[in-house]
């Protein structure tokens, strides 16, 4: 049997009915079929993305790799940007956690080795909101300034921190410990984080929970550069 005489209508409907292992497999069968198959095998993804847990879920899976062209036809074939997913391997039913592929992409590891802003960028760009807060009330910004030069280049953390700020990221976001962005950069010794957030408006002497400063969590952890540029900025213990 020549499966190149099977009218359109049908490969789609082979194709939506079959397993994903198996619909992946007729998208390399040959061209015909890899066009009127690949935006199926998308909208699989895209459904995938938005019912699984971490560990199993496509979206994160991309993400994590640094797969930005093939995320981007995710959000072309309907995922949302501001999709939020389950981590089954710390949640229990009664405490369910969730991470957004936003807070995903700017702790994406493949990213940081390559100096890579783009999936950021991608999902910003969608629509994603820079807001949203992890389990813990963390945002993508508080996750942002904490890298060192030893996790991530400087120039990447700051593209990722100038761009999360342009689009409104909120400056002064406190997570379930009371901390802002401020009080992660200090912790990090970010300095050029705790210039930029001050630049932006945010509050130099706010208290955590424990009622510390930035400033106090900077002389605390031995942060000499954000200790002096927020010293320098009239900062109080």
């Amino acid at each position: 049997m020549n499966v190149n005489t099977f009218p359109s209508e049908l490969v789609i409907c082979i194709g939506t009915n079959a397993s994903l292992p198996i619909l992946a497999n007729l998208t390399l069968l040959n061209s015909r079929f890899h066009t009127l198959l690949r935006p199926v095998l998308y909208k699989r993804g895209v459904h995938l993305s938005s019912t699984e847990p971490e560990n199993t879920n496509p979206a994160a899976y991309l993400i994590h790799h640094n797969c930005a062209s093939t995320l981007r036809h995710f959000l072309h074939y309907g995922l949302s940007a501001n999709t939020l997913i389950s981590d089954r391997e710390f949640s229990k039913p009664q405490h369910p956690q969730w991470i957004s592929l936003l807070h995903l992409a700017v702790h994406c590891k493949a990213a940081r080795d390559a100096g890579d802003q783009t999936m950021v960028k991608l999902l910003l760009d969608h629509g994603a909101k820079p807001e949203v807060k992890d389990a813990h009330g963390c945002t993508p910004l508080h996750y942002s300034v904490y890298y060192t030069p030893s996790w991530a280049s400087q120039e990447l953390v700051m593209g990722w921190v100038k761009m999360l700020l342009e689009k409104g990221a909120d400056v002064d976001a406190r997570d379930c410990w009371g901390r802002t962005p401020l009080h992660e950069a200090a912790r990090a010794d970010n300095e050029e984080a705790v210039r930029l957030l001050l630049s932006y408006g945010a509050k130099r002497d706010v208290g955590d929970v424990d009622e510390r400063t930035a400033l106090r969590i900077a002389i605390q952890e031995g942060s000499e550069e954000a200790e002096k540029v927020l010293k320098e900025m009239g900062a109080v213990v």
